[in-house]
């Protein structure tokens, strides 16, 4: 379920970091909801404030999320990313499944995405 309220909060906190050149944590992320807010629900609404900046065509926002351990975003940025970018997907992945790319593929992809997002941030906000 997607929690309006926080669109724009979240929104906020990616593009802050878009227009930065830099990541957001997950902390961040976190800390706009409540305890008692269930991850899918902070994932989808995190999903639609990514919608409400960009079309995932022009630039996926999630990819300036970082995990602490990885600094790469979530899984729901890879699934997307292979939506609207297959052909860059199977250059750097082949038709490995979403949950077998290894972190090395995964960088590659957020490498070519956060390039995207931060040039968008700086054009159109």
């Amino acid at each position: 379920m997607i929690h309006i309220k926080q669109i724009s909060p979240i929104a906020t906190i990616l593009l802050d970091a878009a227009k930065a050149r830099r990541t957001a944590t997950y902390t961040a992320i976190y800390r706009a909801f409540g305890k008692e807010v269930p991850n899918k629900d902070v994932f989808d609404t995190v999903e639609a404030a990514a919608r409400a900046l960009s079309y995932s065509t022009f630039a996926i926002y999630s990819a300036v999320l970082a995990k602490k351990d990885t600094g790469l975003p979530g899984s729901g940025f890879f699934d997307i990313y292979r939506n609207v970018r297959l052909a860059e997907y199977k250059d750097i992945a082949g038709n490995t499944i979403l949950q077998h790319l290894t972190q090395e593929q995964q960088q590659k992809m957020v490498d070519l995405e956060r390039p995207r997002v931060y040039a968008h941030a700086n054009e159109h906000f």
